[in-house]
């Protein structure tokens, strides 16, 4: 799919993409749970897209929506 070569912006459009709320306009530093209106298991399936996908490594017990796009972004350029 998308490489490391994502920015920023590109990554948080994946993120509302892929959750069903494209044109979602994240804050960076806001957690996603008080940004998107979500089933905690459409998160769950996201985690589990961002690891095949985007190769990020995750917790097993990572809760996405406790986490900002910001922080998810890091992890996501540290595993490059």
């Amino acid at each position: 799919m998308m490489g490391k070569e994502m920015s920023a912006e590109e990554f948080a459009d994946y993120l509302t993409r892929w959750v069903g709320a494209a044109g979602t306009v994240l804050d960076p530093h806001l957690p996603l749970g008080e940004q998107l209106d979500v089933s905690s298991s459409r998160l769950m399936e996201l985690s589990i897209v961002l690891e095949l996908e985007l190769g990020m490594y995750l917790p097993d017990d990572v809760d996405l929506r406790t986490r900002t796009p910001a922080a998810l972004y890091f992890d996501y350029r540290a595993d490059d």
